[in-house]
């Protein structure tokens, strides 16, 4: 049948989860690893245009990048080595993937 056969964790003896690495939502597993390697980055800008005579104005904003601080792993590091005790788990996240802001004024004529 197809799909029946399914690697055993040499730590444990038993089978891993079916498709363990899917994207998908983010979620624990029994054997401590990740569900999927959803990313996750909620993002939030703010701007007020504050108009003068004519075509001029001027535009203050802010943004937010990663607003709820999620955490995302890459999915590049993780370990695939059956034997290794860290198997399944992320060694990195994704650079630059934490919250971050700027703040701009942008002057229009």
């Amino acid at each position: 049948m197809r799909g029946s056969v399914r690697a055993v964790n040499p730590a444990t003896g038993q089978p891993f989860e079916r498709n363990p690495y899917r994207a998908g939502p983010e979620q624990i597993t029994e054997l401590g690893g990740t569900g999927g390697l959803a990313f996750f980055s909620l993002d939030l800008r703010l701007s007020k245009i504050i108009k003068f005579g004519g075509d001029k104005s001027i535009e203050v904003l802010g943004e937010v990048f990663n607003v709820s601080n999620h955490t995302n792993f890459d999915r590049d590091t993780y370990v695939n080595i059956f034997t290794s005790p860290d198997f399944g788990r992320a060694r990195s996240i994704v650079r630059n993937s934490n919250r971050q802001a700027e703040f701009g004024v942008r002057f229009r004529f």
